[in-house]
């Protein structure tokens, strides 16, 4: 997908979002996806300086059994 298209499907992706959400529920998604896209920024910039190769443990949602998951 090139920028154009990727801006594009996002652009469309709010505001069918924004049809369907309350003020209040607009609010909030805006305020998880900005922490979202904050948290993984973080994230990435910290595997890229200092640890090249990382391993995380999670918590699956459906089996609720911890996972390992290695970069």
């Amino acid at each position: 997908m090139n920028p154009c298209e990727l801006t594009m499907s996002v652009t469309a992706l709010a505001n069918a979002m924004a049809c369907r959400l309350s003020d209040d529920e607009l609010d909030l998604a805006a305020a998880l996806f900005s922490q979202l896209g904050d948290t993984l920024a973080t994230i990435s910039t910290r595997r890229l300086s200092a640890f090249p190769s990382i391993s995380c443990r999670v918590l699956m949602p459906r089996s609720g059994k911890l996972s390992d998951i290695s970069h």
